[in-house]
């Protein structure tokens, strides 16, 4: 009888284990439309590039993204509201070598980068990562590159460039080794507005092959698609006080999915930007790999919420005034898969399930006759 329970429990583990489905990935880092995750459309490439003079025409960049402190999901940290910008917009255009980014902050103080780091100073951060594989882990993987006007009389910019690399623990490795080569050109100037009012503008030339080589993609790999965000800080009387940040943050429900499949996630992403008319990523595999990104070893910089150096969390939004075209990211397999295939899914696990039910009620009946004829 011992042999036959024997038989029979090894028979439910086999079907058990051979009905059941192995489980599947359909969380994607870029396809969070339904929690508000935007998605910037550039549209053609340029014709003309753009020059990075501190002086933006019209029609000198293919789109302009417009946000205000009113915008829906703006976060606005700042300790002195005194210093909130009225706008700032964001200029973006590209073509096969180069992507091309534009600011303009209407700001009415603005304090000098000066020699020592440590010194306040009035800046934006523009952030754009490549990591496209679908993960928590290599959507967090971006460049950092901090904008601040030196000297604007000698033409001394300051344009901190930071690779940022993450593991599926969070930590982070920051390299500094594409601050000279990433940009192929960059200008600030203070101006003012079509209302006369201060502002500060900056512009940026990013080389794709630098890109490539940082994340570690083959040119031909190149995803038209990055995750973007920015955040920028004023000065009071010469001091830092906050910051207004734009970006997707995280909600509780996002953050268990992609924690649970690839072992992290920060509390932020950033939108997304499609530097062509269409986005290119594939919304619609079922699966994605686990992980995307190597495990690298803790560095003393700590534990990163997803933000680099500076503290940020942030939160979507969608510009007030529409120069270019946004809408809401696609949705991934998971939230866009038919009633019919979720029910196949379903009845696929139900299925398995009474199947192992029967067979382990063929089990209890085993054990049952065994315990009589015992008895008798």
């Amino acid at each position: 009888m011992k042999k036959k329970l024997f038989l029979v429990a090894t028979i439910v583990a086999i079907v058990c284990a051979l009905t059941l489905p192995s489980a599947a990935a359909y969380i994607l880092s870029y396809g969070l439309g339904d929690y508000g995750q935007k998605m910037y459309i550039v549209g053609d490439a340029a014709t003309t590039a753009p020059v990075a003079d501190g002086k933006i025409s019209a029609n000198e960049y293919t789109k302009c993204f417009h946000f205000t402190p009113e915008t829906e999901g703006m976060q606005n940290h700042l300790t002195d509201q005194t210093a909130l910008a009225e706008y700032v917009d964001i200029y973006a255009s590209y073509d096969e070598n180069t992507i091309y980014i534009g600011a303009v902050v209407r700001e009415d103080e603005y304090t000098n980068r000066g020699a020592a780091a440590s010194d306040p100073y009035s800046r934006i951060t523009i952030n754009l990562g490549f990591n496209t594989n679908g993960s928590s882990v290599g959507a967090a993987d971006r460049f950092d590159m901090t904008l601040s006007i030196k000297d604007a009389d000698k033409k001394d910019f300051f344009a901190g460039l930071g690779y940022l690399k993450f593991n599926s623990t969070g930590k982070f490795e920051k390299s500094w080794a594409y601050m000279n080569t990433a940009l192929t050109a960059k200008y600030y100037a203070r101006g003012t507005d079509a209302n006369g009012k201060a502002i500060t503008t900056y512009e940026i030339a990013l080389s794709k092959d630098e890109v490539c080589n940082a994340f570690g993609l083959e040119r031909s790999k190149l995803s038209n698609t990055a995750f973007f965000y920015f955040e920028q800080y004023p000065t009071v009387n010469g001091a830092n006080v906050g910051s207004l940040r734009y970006n997707h943050l995280l909600g509780q429900e996002e953050i268990i999915a992609l924690t649970d499949e690839y072992g992290w996630a920060p509390n932020f992403l950033g939108n997304l930007m499609v530097f062509g008319n269409e986005c290119d990523l594939d919304m619609t595999v079922e699966q994605k790999p686990n992980g995307g990104g190597e495990d690298l070893p803790p560095d003393d910089d700590g534990e990163d919420n997803g933000d680099g150096e500076e503290d940020n969390n942030g939160a979507d939004n969608k510009p007030t005034k529409d120069t270019g075209k946004v809408t809401d990211a696609p949705e991934t397999k998971a939230s866009a898969e038919t009633e019919e295939e979720k029910k196949g899914c379903k009845g696929a696990v139900a299925s398995a399930g009474l199947v192992c039910l029967a067979v382990a009620g063929v089990t209890s009946a085993v054990a049952v006759i065994g315990k009589r004829r015992k008895e008798d």
